[in-house]
């Protein structure tokens, strides 16, 4: 998945996701692996864990995607923030062991996250508080998965679309209300196309 850290000034684009899909041998360069050190990467990964864990009724069935994004965003992060890295770990470990987090847990980790994101990327403060930035990225992160099950030129430009907002929020800018809607209309446009088709079936 494309990291925010590589693409600060560029705007992906429907042909280039087409791309990376197409010649999956090729890593389009807006991409990193995950053993790769970079705290922006490491921020997506856990901010997608945070809002997996945050989805009501979805508690055990997220639980090994959970784990994934965490163990990718300790990778990400291990020699970047070690002390980081090992509050990530604590918390991968009580959900191996279906413990419930609390969320002042994750918070604390997602404070001192930021701040690593920050420092590293030399980023200014986001107008949103910290729990708030990282449940939008994540969820943008989940409904990217949702999208990429896809396959037509309209779910190409709304991964994207969702994909720049994204990564926008992770360069600590505010997307544009028009940036929001046009993300609005695409997903209401994606799900009465998806209702036709159930309908005709």
């Amino acid at each position: 998945m494309g990291c925010a850290c590589k693409d600060k000034n560029k705007t992906i684009t429907a042909d280039a996701i087409d791309a990376q899909i197409s010649e999956i041998t090729d890593r389009p360069d807006y991409s990193k692996l995950p053993t790769e050190h970079c705290a922006m990467c490491a921020e997506k990964h856990f901010a997608t864990a945070f809002a997996l864990m945050q989805e009501a009724g979805y508690h055990e069935s997220n639980q090994q995607s959970t784990i994934d994004e965490l163990i990718c965003a300790i990778w990400h992060l291990a020699e970047i923030s070690r002390p980081v890295a090992i509050q990530i770990r604590d918390i991968k470990h009580a959900v191996l062991r279906g413990e419930t987090v609390e969320e002042a847990v994750w918070v604390k980790a997602a404070s001192e996250l930021y701040t690593v994101v920050n420092d590293a990327f030399k980023l200014q403060e986001s107008p949103k508080d910290v729990t708030t930035l990282y449940k939008m990225i994540g969820e943008l992160v989940c409904c990217s998965w949702h999208i990429y099950e896809i396959d037509d030129d309209d779910a190409l430009q709304l991964s994207a679309d969702v994909r720049n907002i994204r990564h926008k929020l992770q360069q600590r800018e505010t997307p544009t209300e028009q940036e929001w809607i046009d993300l609005c209309i695409g997903l209401k446009r994606r799900l009465d196309k998806e209702s036709v088709v159930k309908n005709n079936e």
